[in-house]
């Protein structure tokens, strides 16, 4: 079966989150374009709307570049601030996480109140429907595909606007 950190990491890729990181040990910077259930260890890591990512780390690198010998603390204050100058909202990872997990929770909590509101059978008659097209098709990977559309209706919502 399909884990919440799958639904997690689905939900952070359909809203559109991205991950900066500072390496806490050489002040090392990174980005990535689409944020994971999972920062690399001994970092300081952040999420911020995907694109934004790159516009920070270039910020840094070139603050990074005029500033020689700066420590790792330093260089992730001084990204907390050109992401406050530049009017990007950086959120830590954790809690961008934390997030993600609420929301698949949320989802399955709803889909396991379908046998008390009656969508049960709605979602049972439409697996035999699809399983009719589909012999091969099973009911857990049916129910999971219905998680993942929920997962990603709902970060549709949060998405910033154009992107």
């Amino acid at each position: 079966m399909k884990s919440n950190e799958d639904l997690a990491n689905r939900y952070l890729r359909a809203a559109g989150i991205a991950t900066i990181w500072v390496d806490l040990d050489d002040g090392r910077v990174a980005a990535t374009d689409v944020a994971t259930v999972y920062a690399p260890e001994g970092c300081a890591a952040y999420c911020c709307h995907r694109g934004d990512e790159f516009r920070l780390a270039n910020s840094l690198s070139a603050w990074k570049l005029s500033y020689a010998g700066a420590i790792p603390l330093e260089i992730v204050l001084k990204l907390e601030d050109i992401a406050a100058a530049m009017s990007i909202g950086l959120t830590k990872h954790e809690t961008a996480v934390d997030r993600a997990l609420a929301v698949v929770e949320a989802i399955n909590s709803e889909v396991e109140s379908f046998g008390k509101t009656g969508h049960m059978r709605e979602l049972n008659a439409a697996f035999k429907a699809a399983r009719e097209a589909d012999p091969t098709l099973r009911y857990t990977d049916y129910v999971y595909s219905n998680k993942v559309a929920m997962v990603e209706e709902i970060a549709q919502k949060v998405r910033r606007p154009g992107k």
